[in-house]
């Protein structure tokens, strides 16, 4: 029953938090099941809770990292 519930409130914030460029129809359609993919595993509910907060708060570090390098290397091209 936890995990059940513990997806419930990680697919609701994932909604709070899509990026505005993306519709809802998409973005349950290819995200929430990668996100579901994720979160299944054969770990307690807080420890994929805990395993795919970790691997959100490197994907998004991962990718202000890439951004950032993108824009550098643009500026030094320019």
């Amino acid at each position: 029953m936890l995990a059940e519930l513990l997806w419930m409130e990680i697919e609701r914030l994932a909604f709070k938090k899509k990026p505005e460029s993306i519709d809802k129809a998409t973005f349950k359609k290819q995200w929430i099941p990668k996100l579901k993919e994720l979160y299944d595993t054969e770990t307690e509910p807080l420890e994929r809770l805990r395993i795919l907060a970790e691997q959100l708060i490197l994907t998004i570090h991962l990718e202000k990292v890439g951004t950032t390098y993108e824009e550098t290397t643009a500026s030094k091209t320019s």
